[in-house]
């Protein structure tokens, strides 16, 4: 498998490709921010999980924002991406999902959530988006993951 670029290497934290008795990915990964904080040893594996859990709700959630066009309809342009009932069905469970997310963490939580771990900005963005530091800006998310793991853990979301 062919390395990634220097320039690449420099500005992203990149894992190798892994292929042992543990795992098996054969690919250069892009380390989030969410990986760091696991990294760190500022969260746990359940924070992990529940972050990761998280992003593949929204990543779901958004895919039906996205027009694409059908080769199946001759051309036309009418088609989406929701095009078939399990695609409708999972895109509006994620999103009753994401409003019992967002109702039980609050407002301000969730969109901490997102903007780290769906868009993955940077302390020093999200300190500046709040008017407060980097640090203060972590220790908030954190918060917030640990208020995820646990809202997931209790059953409030399957």
């Amino acid at each position: 498998m062919k390395q990634p670029l220097d320039y690449y290497q420099q500005h992203h934290a990149l894992d190798a490709p892994k292929i042992d008795a543990d795992s098996f990915r054969p690919f250069w990964r892009r380390r989030t921010h969410l990986d760091q904080l696991l990294i760190d040893r500022a969260i746990g594996i359940r924070q992990h999980r529940a972050g990761q859990r998280f992003r593949a709700l929204a990543e779901t959630a958004m895919s039906g924002a996205y027009r694409t066009q059908s080769l199946d309809r001759g051309g036309s342009d009418r088609g989406d991406n929701l095009s078939n009932g399990v695609a409708i069905a999972a895109h509006l469970d994620a999103l009753a999902r994401l409003a019992t997310i967002r109702a039980a963490l609050g407002p301000f939580a969730f969109v901490l959530l997102e903007v780290h771990l769906v868009r993955d900005l940077n302390w020093r963005a999200i300190a500046a988006r709040y008017h407060v530091t980097p640090r203060t800006a972590r220790a908030w998310v954190i918060v917030a993951l640990h208020g995820l793991a646990d809202l997931l853990r209790t059953g409030g979301i399957t």
